[in-house]
């Protein structure tokens, strides 16, 4: 297992913390795969902390997003969100990818 990639805990279903490679403790990713034997299908979940919009704006252009954002939410049902998620090498990407395939779930 990569540095990067922490397993919190296994057994029929697994999770995993990813860090991101920015530098920022709150950037992380917990992906939690649950298998269904039944089904024959394997699903991933990701964890992701949001931030609704960028620190590096002004107080009213922040408020007027969130308040935007809120009715769309209300009204639709639904909002837009986006996060960016940093591997930093093919390693990074490669030490995810072997985690996700090591299949200790048996389908």
């Amino acid at each position: 297992m990569e540095k990067d990639i922490t397993k919190l805990w296994s057994g029929k279903n697994q999770r995993y913390q990813i860090e991101c490679s920015c530098g920022s403790k709150k950037h992380t990713c917990d992906i939690s795969i649950e298998v269904s034997k039944k089904l024959n299908i394997i699903s991933m979940i990701f964890y992701i902390e949001l931030h609704a919009c960028s620190y590096l704006d002004k107080w009213y252009k922040r408020l007027w997003w969130r308040i935007k954002t809120s009715f769309k939410l209300l009204i639709f049902g639904y909002t837009d969100l986006k996060h960016n998620f940093i591997f930093e090498n093919e390693n990074h990407i490669r030490s995810f990818i072997d985690s996700v395939q090591r299949k200790p779930w048996g389908l």
